[in-house]
């Protein structure tokens, strides 16, 4: 008989070996100290490094949305892929002005920063919630470790750019995709409309996340989670189509909504189609 020494290994949802109490505490241990130290590093860098090429640019934009409402990108060509999620560090920026006024650069530019620390942040944490809830806490701990080390990210984490809200939006999406496909219904329906338009609102390329869905859809329908709930499927498919645009017209200050199309000088040569209509 052929020996088979882990047949009766008790194993978690995940596959993993179940992991005793003290290795999971120790595991647990070095998630929190990987997440400080990432963290940490961030902080010192926000502090020390100097101001990026690309800074400016994302700040110079979102101040000119959030003073004037403007939302163009052809005046400027270096205007063409920013987004409104960097208001956010034009309001931390305008903040520490107020409160300990210009004299000092770079502190107005580390305050400038931390919105994207804070997001670093929140990346970490959605991460472990994410990884517990669909796997286990064994490897909710191993990818908080994997992110909160990596030199990338803590990197982008340090500056008021928008690769780190990315990150965070990119998993915000999946997360609620999923959720809906597993369990189609108007609320998370409602709930991956927003996360896809807070998605759209931080990076343009954020259109990658809607084959992701569609793939999570196919899978689940395979697997016969639809059985009856066509109608909650295309219901909460609507709801998300309405919050995706409610969220996105937000992010911009509801700047140019009900504009006529031929009143915008296209450079989408499908877009400049359906506005001669």
């Amino acid at each position: 008989m052929q020996d088979t020494p882990n047949s009766g290994e008790p194993r978690s949802p995940s596959g993993w070996p179940s992991t005793p109490a003290s290795a999971g505490a120790g595991l647990r241990l070095a998630a929190v100290l990987a997440a400080a130290l990432g963290l940490a590093a961030a902080l010192c860098s926000a502090w020390f490094q100097d101001m990026t090429t690309d800074e400016p640019l994302h700040l110079a934009w979102s101040r000119r949305l959030l003073e004037s409402g403007a939302t163009g990108r052809t005046r400027n060509e270096y205007f063409e892929s920013k987004t409104p999620v960097s208001v956010v560090n034009v309001l931390a920026r305008k903040a520490a002005r107020r409160a300990f006024g210009a004299g000092d650069p770079r502190l107005l530019l580390f305050c400038a920063r931390l919105p994207t620390v804070a997001e670093f942040a929140a990346l970490l944490a959605v991460m472990a919630l994410l990884a517990r809830r669909w796997l286990d806490a064994r490897t909710a701990a191993l990818a908080v470790i994997a992110c909160a080390l990596d030199p990338s990210l803590i990197a982008h984490a340090s500056l008021a750019t928008v690769d780190v809200p990315y990150a965070l939006a990119h998993l915000l999406g999946l997360a609620a995709a999923l959720a809906f496909a597993r369990d189609p219904s108007p609320r998370r329906g409602l709930v991956l409309g927003l996360a896809l338009g807070l998605a759209f609102a931080v990076k343009l390329t954020a259109f990658l996340l809607l084959p992701a869905v569609g793939l999570a859809l196919l899978v689940t329908r395979r697997e016969g989670r639809w059985t009856g709930r066509a109608a909650r499927v295309a219901a909460g498919l609507g709801l998300a189509a309405l919050a995706a645009a409610l969220a996105l017209c937000a992010a911009y200050g509801f700047a140019g909504v009900a504009r006529p199309l031929a009143e915008t000088a296209w450079s989408s040569r499908p877009m400049a189609f359906v506005a001669r209509w």
